[in-house]
């Protein structure tokens, strides 16, 4: 290999340092975590859909609107129109905002709606900003210099013998977030991957960058390639001082096979376009593609716990203007692959283990402003799929759970318009789905780990809703 060659090589090897690691954070006392390896070896797995920018809650919940249409600056039946805001009676879901893909997962057993996940924290402050209620809920806790919950999650797991960064624990297919981070020298680092799948720990060694013309037409050069991949390996650790480098450089070729033979798997092992056309997904979606994707790789590689996604290929979901056509639009798209989603497990024999869990930083102000769009708000609704061995999902309107009321603060037309749980009826802070996901994973105490708010347990028809 000429030293051109060389060169490029060395800052591929420095330039690819997404390498899992876990945090130790001094606020956490593992002494006071109970885990339970006998919940943890039963291998749920999770997929986070989180909804950037706060969405309308209005979707999975049009009980008030007529209320609320009484009180609204703008007109809801003017500006949408009779024919697109329609509600499915008993459910009262929006039908044009897939309303009708809700009512089927809930038909099914496959979904509960807790349409009364509400902050009263932050109702006290009137906290409704991105950055602070992202974070907090992203890292199950008020307190915003707290690392994230699989951050946590990882480090009660080595503290347990269960942590092996080569099982690909947690992977992302929406970038690095606050579920992963910690202080500045030691979040958690998931693998994460594009949407085409792309190996991040791999060189690429075969790449006409690394060699010249001549050594490529050399009949066999590619038998080198593993043995000059290792060389460099070795060298580079050999003049390296910082152990988390080496570290990396150590695993780097074993995470590197591992993702090759989960991708390969995820390849060989299913038709895309069968996918495609008999569990629902719309081809040439980007988010429909990733949802696919994240179920493939949970199916293949049964040691990751947790994989988050966004909605990229949707849009984000700060509405406060022009909602009439985009926030129906995609929450339709997002229901439509979540229902493909559920066929898809189903297909897998997979709805039993893994679950998805769908929310954002916050909801929004129900009144329909002067831009006919929704400023933030406080409530909104979780949706959570699958997952049936340990979701008691209690099927049709009984999976609905949560009321809730109208708060235009005496004042009709201001342009404040609450939506808020009726009194004595179910509700969770959104700091509960953090601890729900602990629980999940074999903590047994997650409130512990969540300033006192323990999971999200309903009881429905007098059963609990978690099955742990």
């Amino acid at each position: 290999m000429e030293r051109r060659g060389f060169l490029k090589l060395t800052l591929a090897i420095t330039g690819s340092l997404l390498m899992p690691q876990y945090i130790y954070a001094d606020s956490l006392d593992l002494s006071t975590i109970e885990f339970s390896t006998e919940l943890f070896d039963e291998g749920r797995q999770t997929i986070i859909v989180f909804l950037a920018g706060g969405p309308s809650p209005l979707s999975g919940n049009l009980s008030n609107i007529e209320e609320i249409n009484l009180s609204s600056q703008q007109d809801y039946f003017s500006h949408f129109g009779r024919n697109y805001l329609t509600k499915i009676e008993e459910y009262d879901l929006w039908k044009e905002a897939g309303g009708e893909n809700m009512q089927n997962m809930l038909d099914n057993h496959e979904m509960t709606i807790i349409r009364t996940c509400y902050s009263a924290e932050r109702e006290k402050v009137n906290n409704k900003a991105h950055g602070i209620c992202s974070q907090q809920n992203m890292k199950g806790n008020f307190d915003v210099d707290r690392a994230g919950v699989l951050t946590t999650l990882s480090r009660i797991m080595d503290n347990n013998g269960k942590f092996n960064p080569l099982e690909l624990p947690f992977m992302t297919l929406s970038g690095e977030n606050d579920f992963y981070s910690g202080d500045p020298a030691n979040g958690v680092k998931p693998v994460s991957l594009s949407s085409s799948l792309a190996n991040p720990f791999n060189r690429g060694m075969n790449s006409g960058i690394f060699y010249s013309n001549e050594e490529r037409s050399t009949e066999g050069y590619q038998n080198k390639i593993p043995l000059i991949d290792a060389i460099f390996d070795a060298k580079a650790q050999s003049y390296n001082a910082i152990d988390a480098m080496n570290s990396f450089l150590k695993n780097r070729k074993l995470l590197s096979d591992k993702i090759t033979t989960v991708v390969e798997d995820r390849n060989n092992g299913s038709n895309r376009d069968k996918y495609l056309s008999t569990y629902g997904y719309v081809e040439n979606d980007r988010f429909h593609q990733t949802l696919a994707t994240a179920i493939e790789l949970l199916d293949s590689n049964t040691t990751t716990r947790t994989i988050t996604i966004g909605t990229s290929g949707l849009g984000g979901w700060d509405d406060h203007s022009y909602c009439q056509v985009n926030y129906t639009r995609r929450m339709q798209n997002l229901f439509q692959a979540l229902e493909a989603g559920m066929r898809h497990l189903d297909g897998i024999g997979k709805k039993n283990k893994i679950s998805i869990m769908v929310f954002g930083e916050f909801g929004r102000n129900v009144n329909l402003n002067a831009s006919f769009g929704w400023d933030h708000g406080n409530l909104q609704n979780l949706y959570l799929l699958g997952g049936t061995d340990y979701f008691n999902h209690a099927g049709g309107t009984d999976a609905i759970v949560g009321e809730t009321v109208v708060d235009n603060g005496g004042r009709a037309k201001s342009g404040r318009i609450w939506l808020k749980p009726k009194e004595d009826t179910y509700w969770c802070e959104p700091l509960s789905i953090g601890a729900t996901l602990y629980a999940i994973h074999g903590i047994k105490n997650p409130e512990a780990l969540t300033d006192g708010y323990g999971v999200i347990n309903p009881k429905i028809n007098g059963k609990e809703f978690l099955k742990l």
